[in-house]
């Protein structure tokens, strides 16, 4: 079943064992524009912290209670790596997650480096193609590029691409107005 995700902010989260909050926001990964978490806001009982819960988790979206609900309990999810308020999200703070919940990365094509830190190769399909784009960043990117190749990862908030203006080929085509997802294929 197709979601609209404004809808989806609007959702409460239910553990197996209660509601633990709203959903504040999404990160959705710019490469390849699926959601990969949702942030919860659990203030009234985790207060300074965001939860951030992928959307494999979910077991459910309830329309009429507008809720979601998920596979663990609320002492779960309070016990997992903090990840605290007004930080961005690293690659090191996902592995802490990944490895408390034992998720499954969402990155199988990483970059195998050198003892100097150069590409040896990329693990995955379409090696050329990602030479290609990374061929001389420094001198073929702007500066905004370059903050956004070097980012730890490449997670936009659903309120940043609410922002963004849609080009085509012969120029501006609009803003975008919201995304759809399907809750078996998030």
């Amino acid at each position: 079943m197709y979601h609209l995700t404004s809808l989806l902010l609007t959702y409460n989260i239910d553990a197996t064992d209660g509601e633990m909050g709203k959903i504040k926001d999404i990160y959705i990964d710019d490469n390849d524009w699926k959601i990969r978490y949702a942030i919860v806001d659990t203030r009234k009982w985790l207060p300074e912290r965001k939860v951030l819960l992928p959307p494999d988790i979910f077991i459910g979206v309830n329309t009429e209670k507008e809720a979601m609900e998920v596979e663990y309990d609320k002492n779960t999810i309070k016990n997992s790596p903090p990840v605290p308020e007004g930080t961005d999200l690293t690659r090191d703070k996902e592995n802490q997650l990944f490895n408390y919940f034992g998720w499954t990365r969402y990155w199988p094509d990483d970059v195998i480096l050198s003892g100097e830190k150069r590409p040896l190769g990329r693990v995955g399909s379409n090696e050329e193609e990602w030479y290609e784009r990374i061929a001389n960043p420094v001198y073929d990117a702007d500066e905004e590029e370059l903050i956004r190749q070097h980012r730890d990862n490449n997670l936009r908030s659903y309120e940043e691409i609410m922002q963004a203006r849609v080009h085509g080929k012969n120029g501006k085509l609009g803003k975008v107005a919201n995304f759809i997802y399907d809750m078996i294929g998030m």
